[in-house]
C-alpha cells in the first residue's frame, strides 16, 4: 500500500510538470489567437 502510495505520487509529480504546461497552452493559445474574443 505505502508502495503504490509512493509510486503513485512520483508519477503524479512526474506529469506535473508536461500537464501543467499543456493547460498553460490549453488556456493561453486560444486566447493569444484571439478566438475566445469572438
Amino acid at each position: 500500500s505505502l508502495l503504490t502510495s509512493h509510486s503513485s505520487r512520483a508519477f503524479l509529480k512526474r506529469l506535473e510538470g508536461p500537464l501543467s504546461n499543456f493547460m498553460m497552452c490549453v488556456v493561453n493559445c486560444p486566447r493569444e489567437n484571439g478566438e475566445w474574443e469572438e
